[in-house]
Parts: structure tokens; C-alpha cells; sequence
């Protein structure tokens, strides 16, 4: 064999190793340094069920399933502070998953032009008042719990042993509302 050709394929072979220390390195760093901590993390919250973290087109996922809560604000603001910590400089989504019925779901579709004349509105004691107004006349039976912060609306909608948790962001943008 010639001195090129030897120098070709070390450079190759090395190219190789290099490449897969860095992709071994990069996979440490994504499972042991970010996931499995934030998992933890999320799991040792109060109401967590269950977690699953996710990495798409460079943001990461984070779905919550929750158990029945008292407080759906509380919760999420623990949870989203949470995953701030870990995730500080990435991007990420914070997604709850929860129990819902057809008739809650059903519900909360009649809510929504409400909740959103709300928002372009401001005016959320109105939003209050309706919701109550529309849950005594369609479903009696529901319980809510409605709260808001700077950020954020937070509605629970309970009904017997099932659940609705909408977070809706204050600042409408596109692709921003997920319930």
C-alpha cells in the first residue's frame, strides 16, 4: 500500500472515531444530564401521574399527565419552573394531558368564543361570571375552578371522576393554545 493511501484511511478511521465520540458524547449529555433529571424532577411534583419528554426539530416536549388537582395553576407554575431550570437556554414546550370526558370536552368547545372575547378584551371577570352562567345552565354537575396569572388562564372543568385542565397563554400567537 502507498503513503497516500495509508493517510487517506487514518484520516478516515479517525474521522469516524471522532464523529462517534461526539455523537456518543452528545447522547450522554441528552439522556443523563438533561432527560433523566428533568424526569425526576417533573415526577416528584405534586398531581404528576406520569412524564414524557421529547425532542423535536430541535425544542423539547414535555407532556404531563396529571392526576386530579386541586390547583391547576399551582401545578403547572411548579411544573413550567421546573422545566425552566433544567432547560434554561433550550427551547421547550409544556404540554398537561389529562382526563377528560366527551361532555367536558363538549363544554369547554362552548367556552372558547367566550374565553377568547376575554382575551382580546381583557376583561376576565366577565369570562368568570360566563363560565359559571354557562356550566349552571348546560351542566350543573361540572365543577370549575378558574384562575389567572400574568401569563396564563387556567381552567378545570371536573366532572365526577374525569378531569379538563386548559392553560390558555395570555398573548395569542400562532400555534401557541394546546388544551
Amino acid at each position: 500500500m502507498k503513503q497516500p493511501d495509508k493517510r487517506i484511511i487514518t484520516a478516515a478511521i479517525s474521522l469516524l472515531v471522532t464523529f462517534s465520540l461526539l455523537l456518543g458524547g452528545y447522547s450522554f449529555y441528552n439522556n443523563y444530564i438533561v432527560k433523566k433529571p428533568l424526569l425526576k424532577a417533573l415526577k416528584d411534583v405534586d398531581g404528576v401521574q406520569d412524564v414524557k419528554v421529547s425532542k423535536e426539530e430541535g425544542q423539547y416536549r414535555i407532556t404531563v399527565v396529571l392526576d386530579e388537582v386541586e390547583n391547576l395553576q399551582s401545578s403547572y407554575v411548579k411544573l413550567d419552573e421546573t422545566s425552566t431550570a433544567y432547560l434554561a437556554r433550550k427551547g421547550y414546550e409544556l404540554q398537561i394531558a389529562d382526563h377528560r370526558s366527551q361532555q367536558l370536552t363538549d363544554l369547554y368547545d362552548q367556552m372558547q368564543p367566550y374565553i377568547y372575547e376575554a382575551l382580546a378584551k381583557n376583561n376576565y371577570i366577565w369570562l368568570q361570571e360566563e363560565i359559571s352562567r354557562q356550566l349552571l345552565h348546560n351542566s350543573p354537575d361540572t365543577e370549575y375552578r378558574f384562575s389567572i396569572d400574568g401569563d396564563r388562564i387556567y381552567l378545570q372543568l371536573t366532572q365526577e371522576q374525569k378531569s379538563l385542565y386548559a392553560v390558555i397563554p395570555r398573548q395569542i400567537t400562532e400555534g401557541t393554545v394546546s388544551i
